[in-house]
């Protein structure tokens, strides 16, 4: 920083700011959906690139893909009773 103020100058230095990354602050996606005896399934996807984590009673499972596929893969796990999947 100090190098950056020598060669910018001190005003810059004072207008300088860092933001917060916005893959950092929080799901950019969110899915909930409620199967039909109350159990609720939860997708979030942090980043573009990022997989979706699926949490639901049995566990978590992580998928990569659209909204409307995510979907589709939560309908199979509720169809399927499925347990959690350990994912690397």
């Amino acid at each position: 920083m100090q190098a950056l103020r020598n060669s910018h100058g001190p005003s810059w230095l004072v207008s300088f700011s860092l933001t917060r990354d916005e893959s950092s602050a929080g799901p950019i996606r969110a899915i909930s959906v409620t199967a039909g005896n109350g159990d609720i399934f939860e997708a979030t996807m942090m980043g573009a690139d990022d997989p979706w984590t699926i949490t639901y009673p049995e566990g978590q499972d992580r998928f990569y893909g659209t909204e409307l596929e995510v979907r589709a893969h939560i309908r199979q796990l509720i169809l399927s009773r499925a347990a959690a999947k350990v994912a690397p």
